[in-house]
């Protein structure tokens, strides 16, 4: 195997887990804002 064939598959898996961490990040804002608004 070479790098290339190594290389795409983990490129995907990090792209992955950039959306995620993006996806669960904002739902982490929306339940913050969220709460402030409960708060006031």
């Amino acid at each position: 195997m070479s790098w290339d064939a190594l290389g795409a598959p983990a490129e995907l898996l990090a792209a992955g887990g950039v959306i995620v961490s993006i996806v669960y990040l904002a739902r982490q804002v929306k339940d913050d804002t969220d709460s402030v608004k409960a708060d006031t």
